[in-house]
């Protein structure tokens, strides 16, 4: 069964399209930690939202709009500009650096 759209997970289907067909095909959505990974990378490259949506596309075939990639964001808690690191991260990489400065 293919990954799915992570922000689908949990939710129930009813109504008049309880196979979630919506007639559109976003293309094949990759497995969750994938995908976080992907989007942590493009948050540390700094990519704008339209580059990200580029990436995703060339690297999964995946075709979201930049509302769906806004909530990935918030849902894996990925940094922006705005949204800096959360402070234990941001500690656990100085400590990492030191240490390697340290080897």
């Amino acid at each position: 069964m293919p990954a799915g759209n992570p922000l689908l997970k949990g939710k129930g289907k009813s109504g008049p399209n309880s196979l979630g067909k919506n007639g559109y095909d976003n293309g094949n959505w990759p497995d969750e930690d994938l995908l976080e990974a992907k989007l942590r990378d493009y948050a540390t490259e700094q990519l704008t939202q339209k580059q990200r949506l580029l990436r995703l596309h060339h690297k999964f075939r995946l075709t979201i709009g930049m509302r769906t990639l806004a909530k990935l964001n918030k849902h894996f808690n990925i940094p922006s500009v705005r949204r800096p690191v959360p402070t234990e991260i941001a500690d656990q990489l100085v400590l990492n650096k030191m240490s390697d400065l340290h080897d």
